[in-house]
């Protein structure tokens, strides 16, 4: 509520998986309508798209995308499949 008093429009939440999950997002859009979320910790590509499907919710992050053994070994394709597989979890939400 600080932060959203402050201006911020959009805020991370981490970890999300811990704190609650959709869960939580569900029961906080009611007293608190106008706050969104990015979400992120244990957000998974299995989860995702109940995250995504969330009013309240804008955007999803996980590391799954570009873990740091494929930045370390400079696995960049492997990196863009992910990401481009991500993008595919947001259209279909």
């Amino acid at each position: 509520m600080n932060l959203q008093s402050a201006g911020y429009t959009l805020q991370k939440l981490f970890p999300a998986e811990l704190n609650g999950g959709t869960a939580w997002l569900k029961a906080i859009s009611g007293p608190l309508p106008d706050a969104r979320f990015f979400p992120t910790g244990g957000v998974k590509p299995e989860n995702a798209p109940a995250y995504l499907a969330l009013d309240n919710v804008r955007c999803v992050g996980g590391t799954w995308i570009a873990s740091r053994d494929a930045i370390s070994s400079g696995d960049f394709k492997s990196i863009k499949a992910k990401s481009l597989a991500a993008l595919d979890l947001l259209a279909a939400s």
